[in-house]
């Protein structure tokens, strides 16, 4: 439907006709790309302060930062979480292009709040984890028990990407990494919150903030200042 190319992937699951929500006619769906900020080049911009920032090391697994080309600039509450919370608000047209337009200029690229670099092999594991997630969220694929909490963890996506890919040879994503992953992400998410309450009460806003919240409480973000 997003692409205009028939899907050849297998359904995601039984008795599902899509592989995902972006295949899906019946789902709401927006692209990350529409968070991309296409006139500034991030990491060329970016990337002296957020090493600064982080003493030099890996925020996900705490290793010093070495060989440059093996490294990738991340958006730690990462740009696919930001459309969910926005699809999932319901806005019209107009007030969904000023909401996106707002967040990709002044949150989601903030290097100093939203910006790391990472592993390339860490940084793809937890975009895996945090898509599967996601897009389970956002088909209806995400079971709850009775008090509301999702019977799957973000942190099994991340450990079951992790999983996948280490028969590729990819390096797995430890314990300690998956809950770093979580910690810098509740982080991020935090910073996303006040801006939202900075805001006022713009009804728009406040239904985006509404569903970062919810967000937020579902993949069990860490959004204690102590750091793990």
């Amino acid at each position: 439907r997003q692409t205009g190319l028939p899907c050849k992937k297998p359904p995601k699951i039984a008795g599902y006709d899509y592989c995902c929500a972006a295949h899906d006619p019946e789902k709401p769906w927006i692209s990350p790309n529409n968070f991309v900020d296409h006139n500034t080049d991030l990491r060329s911009r970016y990337e002296g302060s957020v090493v600064q920032l982080f003493h030099r090391r890996d925020p996900y697994n705490g290793t010093i930062l070495a060989t440059r080309a093996n490294l990738e600039l991340d958006h730690i509450l990462e740009k696919q979480c930001y459309c969910h919370i926005v699809v999932l608000a319901e806005l019209g047209k107009e007030d969904q292009d000023q909401i996106v337009d707002v967040l990709r200029n002044e949150v989601v690229n903030n290097e100093k709040h939203n910006l790391c670099l990472t592993h390339k092999d860490t940084n793809q594991l937890k975009g895996a984890g945090v898509f599967g997630f996601l897009d389970d969220r956002g088909t209806g694929h995400l079971s709850y028990d009775s008090w509301g909490k999702p019977l799957k963890s973000f942190t099994s996506y991340l450990i079951e990407a992790s999983s996948a890919r280490a028969r590729d040879g990819t390096a797995r994503l430890s314990r300690r990494t998956t809950c770093r992953i979580c910690t810098e992400m509740g982080k991020a998410a935090v910073h996303t919150r006040n801006w939202f309450d900075a805001q006022g009460e713009t009804p728009s806003f406040q239904r985006v903030a509404e569903q970062l919240q919810a967000l937020i409480v579902e993949m069990e973000l860490n959004t204690s200042t102590k750091t793990s």
